[in-house]
């Protein structure tokens, strides 16, 4: 699937913040769609 490719490929900075976010209850796929569209 392309999630895996964009979290391999994505760097610290923005897998930080995602993962943090998830934890407090946001959507991972959503921010993968916003990632995927910017």
């Amino acid at each position: 699937m392309k999630t895996i490719e964009i979290i391999v490929g994505a760097p610290e900075w923005w897998i930080a913040p995602c993962l943090l976010l998830n934890k407090q209850g946001i959507p991972f796929l959503i921010l993968m769609y916003l990632n995927a569209n910017l």
